[in-house]
């Protein structure tokens, strides 16, 4: 199995170095084994809890037009508890003021903004077990733009 895993990071590695190769979509370095040692422990699985965690930190970071690494009020020091204090009632005070939208501006909040904020609260759950699948992230936001175009256009 092992000589299986070390032929396909060969074979599939953007880089042909001996001592490992980045893995796509995640920040971290993945170093492979150099040849003719045998593996202590198993290879390396990569987890898209992480993924998932950064994707909704991406979508609050979108609708409030701060970043994770802004100085917060009040002792908060992150984005995702400066979104939890605020969710849902004082969820106006902190969207991006500099954002503009198209069409009825409380329909947008109440068929877009509430959704897309409670999406990615769930997306950034302390506990990767709790946190929402890729598939049903996907399933939500086309259920929001789905319904948001059929209010629209009806």
């Amino acid at each position: 199995m092992w000589r299986l895993h070390q032929a396909l990071l060969r074979r599939i590695s953007p880089l042909k170095h001996p001592a490992g190769w980045p893995a796509r979509g995640i920040r971290c370095y993945y170093a492979t084994e150099p040849k003719g040692r045998k593996p202590k422990m198993a290879p390396l699985q990569v987890s898209m809890d992480g993924d998932i965690y950064s994707y909704g930190v991406l979508l609050l970071e979108m609708f409030t037009g701060r970043r994770p690494t802004d100085n917060f009020d009040n002792g908060i020091t992150s984005l995702v508890d400066y979104v939890k204090a605020a969710y849902p009632n004082n969820i106006l005070e902190i969207m991006d003021a500099s954002a503009t939208y198209n069409g009825n501006t409380q329909d947008i909040i109440e068929l877009v903004v509430y959704p897309i904020f409670r999406l990615g609260l769930a997306c950034c759950k302390e506990s990767p077990r709790e946190r929402m699948k890729m598939n049903d992230v996907v399933k939500e936001l086309n259920a929001i733009i789905k319904t948001y175009s059929a209010h629209t256009y009806s």
